[in-house]
Parts: C-alpha cells; sequence; structure tokens
C-alpha cells in the first residue's frame, strides 16, 4: 500500500487518482520489463501542483497524466551544431580509427557536458534521465585513457588552428589565467593536493588549472598542475609549453598582478616573450610611489578607444639608466600596411587614473570602515577585524583597537589608480600599450 496525497476537492482527487494510475502503470511495466512511462512519480506531482494553481488553461480533468506513454525523444540542438562543430574539426575518430565505442561515448560526453558541465559520473546519469543515451561509467572512464599526451597535442593544435580561422587578424595578445577546481574527496595524490582554494574549499584535494585564451576569449591552450601549485609559478611552465607547440605564433602575454615576480620577469626577457602584467603599485619603492601619487603628471587619453573608462594616464620608465627613454633605445620599423611600428625595449610601468573608478573604490572603503565602527561599538578587541584587510585601517596604541583617520586619508589617494608593467611592446606611441588592457593588479 502506498499514500498519494490528501485531496480537498473533486478536481484534486481527479489529479491524484492520475497519478496513482501513473504508479500503478509503473509498477506493471517494471513487472513486464515494459518501456518507462514519460514522466517520473516526481514529475506528475509536479505537474498536479502546477496545474492546481495555474490561473489560465489548466490541465482539464479528463485529461490523465498517468496514461501519457513516451513514443520516443528527440534529442536537437547541441547535438545538430556542436556535433558538426565536432565532426569539421576531425575528433570523431578522435581515440583511435578502431575504437568506434569509444569514440561515441567521447562524444555524447562532449556534448552533454558542454550543454551543462558536470562530472563524468553526473553527466552519465543525466544523459540516461534526459536523452535515454546509456553509457557505461566504467566504460567512459576506460576511454579517457584514449587520450594520451600525443592525441591532446593533436587536439590542441586543431583547436588553434580553428581558433586563427575566425580571427580577422593573426593572435598577437594571449592572456593568461589560473583557478583552481576541487573534488569531494580529502585524500591527495601526486595531482590532487590541498592549497589555496579561489573557491573556499581549502580542506578538499584540488588540481590548478591554467588558460591561456585570446583577446576574444578564444582557449588555445591549458595546462593542469599539482593544487599546491603557487599560480606565480605555472605561468613559464605553460609559456614554454605553447611556444614548444605553436612555435610560429607570436604573441604578447597579459596576466594580472599574481604572476609578477622578479623570476618570471626576467625569464620572459630572456624568451623575447612581450609581457602586459598587473603592476602591485601599493608595493612599489617609496620614491616610485611618491612619483605614482603626483596628479600633475597624468595626462589625458585624448581620442582614445577606451577614454571613456579611463581619464589620464602616466607613463614611467623602471629601468635603473634612465637613456633607454632615448630615441636610440627604441626601435622603428614598418608593419604590413608600411605604418611606422615603435619597438620600446625596456620595462615601463603605465599607471591610469578614472574618476568612475574612484568613486567605487571610495564608496567601497566608506563601507568597511562603517562596519569597522559597528564592530569596535560592540567590542574593543573584535576577532572580525584582523580580515578581509582591515588591518591596513587600524592603529593599537596601548594595546587598544582603533580606527586611524590618517591611514584611511593615505589609503584614500590611491582611489581610482590601477598600474600595469610593460616589456617590449610594440605601438604607436607608449600610453596606448595599456590602452585595450584593463590593468588587474593594485595591491
Amino acid at each position: 500500500m502506498r499514500h498519494v496525497g490528501t485531496t480537498h476537492n473533486d478536481s484534486e482527487l481527479a489529479q491524484f487518482m492520475g497519478v496513482a494510475q501513473a504508479i500503478l502503470n509503473d509498477l506493471k511495466d517494471q513487472s513486464r520489463g515494459c518501456q518507462n512511462t514519460l514522466f517520473n512519480l516526481k514529475e506528475y506531482d509536479e505537474l498536479a501542483q502546477k496545474s492546481r494553481q495555474a490561473k489560465e488553461n489548466p490541465v482539464p480533468d479528463h485529461v490523465k497524466l498517468g496514461t501519457c506513454r513516451e513514443e520516443g525523444r528527440a534529442h536537437v540542438g547541441v547535438c545538430d551544431i556542436f556535433g558538426e562543430i565536432y565532426r569539421s574539426l576531425g575528433w570523431s575518430h578522435v581515440g583511435g580509427s578502431g575504437r568506434t565505442g569509444g569514440n561515441r561515448m567521447i562524444k555524447e560526453m562532449v556534448m552533454a557536458r558542454i550543454a551543462q558541465p558536470l562530472s563524468k559520473r553526473a553527466t552519465v546519469k543525466s544523459l540516461f534521465d534526459q536523452s535515454a543515451v546509456s553509457l557505461n561509467l566504467d566504460a567512459v572512464y576506460r576511454s579517457m585513457d584514449y587520450l594520451d599526451e600525443k592525441k591532446i597535442a593533436k587536439i590542441c593544435s586543431r583547436s588553434m588552428k580553428a581558433a586563427q580561422t575566425l580571427l580577422p587578424e593573426p593572435i598577437t595578445a594571449l592572456f593568461y589565467d589560473t583557478t583552481t577546481l576541487s573534488f569531494a574527496s580529502e585524500v591527495a595524490d601526486d595531482l590532487r593536493r590541498k592549497g589555496f582554494s579561489k573557491d573556499g574549499k581549502h580542506h578538499r584535494v584540488q588540481v590548478m588549472l591554467a588558460l591561456l585564451v585570446t583577446p576574444e576569449g578564444l582557449p588555445v591552450g591549458y595546462e593542469v598542475f599539482p593544487g599546491n601549485r603557487h599560480e606565480g609559478h605555472t605561468l613559464l611552465s605553460a609559456v614554454d609549453r605553447l611556444k614548444d607547440r605553436y612555435p610560429e605564433v607570436k604573441f604578447t602575454l597579459v596576466a594580472d598582478a599574481a604572476m609578477i615576480t622578479r623570476e618570471n620577469e626576467k625569464a620572459l626577457q630572456e624568451r623575447g616573450v612581450p609581457y602586459v602584467l598587473g603592476a602591485r603599485i601599493r608595493k612599489l619603492p617609496a620614491a616610485l610611489t611618491a612619483e605614482i601619487l603626483k596628479p600633475d603628471q597624468y595626462r589625458s587619453w585624448g581620442r582614445a578607444a577606451c577614454s571613456e573608462s579611463i581619464a589620464t594616464y602616466r607613463s614611467i620608465t623602471l629601468a635603473k639608466d634612465r637613456s633607454v627613454m632615448s630615441r636610440k633605445k627604441t626601435t622603428v620599423t614598418t608593419d604590413e600596411r608600411g605604418s611606422a611600428v615603435r619597438q620600446y625595449a625596456y620595462r615601463q610601468l603605465i599607471m591610469t587614473y578614472s574618476e568612475k573608478r574612484a568613486r567605487k573604490d571610495r564608496h567601497l572603503r566608506e563601507e568597511k570602515v562603517a562596519k569597522m565602527f559597528r564592530q569596535l561599538a560592540k567590542s574593543q578587541q573584535p576577532a572580525s577585524l584582523a580580515s578581509g584587510g582591515k588591518a591596513k585601517y587600524l592603529d593599537f596604541p596601548n594595546g587598544q583597537v582603533r580606527i586611524s583617520e590618517e591611514k584611511i586619508a593615505r589609503m584614500a589617494a590611491w582611489d581610482g589608480l590601477r598600474g600595469i608593467i610593460a616589456w617590449n611592446l610594440s605601438g604607436p606611441r607608449p600610453p596606448e600599450l595599456g590602452c585595450p588592457i584593463p590593468p588587474t593588479g593594485r595591491d
């Protein structure tokens, strides 16, 4: 005996009768090994609830949901479009020409994860529940072994060629960033390690994924590192792999402030890779920060494409020998169109200031300080003040916690400022080197 529900009127009774009949039909089908019903029990209940709440066009009483039977499924959309792209890229036999079943599994998994990124186990279940595609999970895991390093390199090469055909001009810049992917486990191995988690799951093992994309957002390369690797130590490995795989591609590397270390900059210069890296402007030497904070030294962007968001700029040479700013150290060449192109073979700090950004920085700081005042009103030593970057606003006279107006004023001087470090870039003039690139570093 199974309880289906409690009714309050004849209409609800008819609906629950339909659900009850569906349960009976399902039990009969299970005993005969017949095809499943169109909806499961939970879906029947949801449909009945929606029907009762519908103000317009509710399901008529004479329509029995339990009598609806599945005749077939049409799987369209993702497979029609992405399946054709998959075939045109030559991936139909990516697992090997003699592995028909394995190739089918790989394609089904790729299509399903484009539509809804899930784990392999969840994807197999989703394919069966939503598309009536039955895959053996163990066989799916085994099919992944077909994709060895040689085949992965082949996939990346074809992806790069496909990306280049979609772009109006050759690839000249690549954006690099990393993220962490955690697992529902605490058991570590050579790759899955505990480390700094970007999604706050520090108790779980993870891997670090590095991705290289074009300014248009097209991925051209990736690397997977152990989860305890510092993201700054992944950069050179990814760049070397990319240069080995695509030696003909000449690009400028763009990355955030987490990648800016002396070792990385020196190695990129030795490899001849021009770069733009986010600058930790507050951690620069005192003499340089004094120059940065001189508002009268900033100039307008003029009619630059990014003038709407960035009001003024300043370019500062970071080399010890100021003579690098002379024309002798600036190589002038011509591009394919005959236009003059200058090659700036020195490190530059390009600072930008935006009034809009300054208003946002001011608003966020005022919110944080107001919250700190509220916390201090409740307790003179709240533990929460030690987190979230709040300590930079505090003084500790005689062991007491006090919000420093002087420190707040010093922090306010940085409102709206961002900086990037650039080396060996080509362009009509130094300011425009930073124009199309959103500087990400500030601390």
